[in-house]
């Protein structure tokens, strides 16, 4: 019972860190095309 409580937080927390890598790489893709866009303006 302890065993899988402890799975499972593990689980959460690879989720969540998962979660935050997925939103940093959509921020910095939006940044690059962002720059990009900007470049192609200039």
């Amino acid at each position: 019972m302890l065993k899988l409580n402890y799975e499972s937080r593990k689980a959460t927390l690879l989720g969540r860190f998962f979660q935050c890598i997925q939103r940093y790489i959509n921020y910095f893709h939006e940044a690059v095309f962002e720059s990009k866009i900007k470049k192609e303006e200039c």
